[in-house]
């Protein structure tokens, strides 16, 4: 994990999800408490194979970082669990999960079914992969004059964001 946050220090992947659920689970009961009754839950996206991540931590810039991509899936496997123990707890209520990492795998693996031809590199910013360095103010994303899909980003041309 990043070793920005004393968080990567004190826990496991594991035992950090488990903390994340937990007070995921408080905020959830609290909105069930308010009224809420139908909740979309979105896992969390495959972060290791971001420009960032790709840029930093990838030794080739295109293989995906895989210890982070593993504590996303610790992760989004406890929310899935999360999910359906809230189904059966709350049948007033609807719960779905929605599997971002899932999605992200799918235009990983064919991109250019989903109209993308870059998926390792941001659409702007600086450095390798375009991902030391985000997007700086004022900086136009997609230069070029014809249309480049880019995985990472939101362009004006529709591209999706990661």
């Amino acid at each position: 994990m990043p070793q920005l946050y004393s968080s990567s220090r004190q826990y496991t992947p594991e035992q950090y999800a488990n903390v994340l659920i937990q007070q995921y689970s408080q905020q959830l009961r609290i909105l069930y408490n308010n009224g809420g009754r139908k909740f979309a839950l979105i896992g969390v996206g495959q972060i290791g194979c971001s420009p960032s991540e790709l840029a930093q931590n990838s030794p080739d810039g295109r293989t995906c970082v895989q210890r982070i991509n593993s504590a996303n899936q610790i992760f989004n496997n406890k929310l899935r669990s999360l999910v359906d123990q809230f189904n059966r707890n709350f049948p007033s209520a609807k719960f779905i999960y929605i599997n971002a990492y899932g999605i992200f795998q799918d235009i990983l693996n064919r991109p250019a079914a989903f109209g993308f031809t870059v998926t390792n590199a941001g659409c702007c910013g600086v450095g390798r992969n375009n991902g030391q360095i985000t997007c700086l103010p004022l900086q136009t994303p997609l230069p070029e004059p014809e249309p480049v899909r880019v995985l990472g980003c939101v362009s004006p041309d529709g591209g999706c964001e990661t």
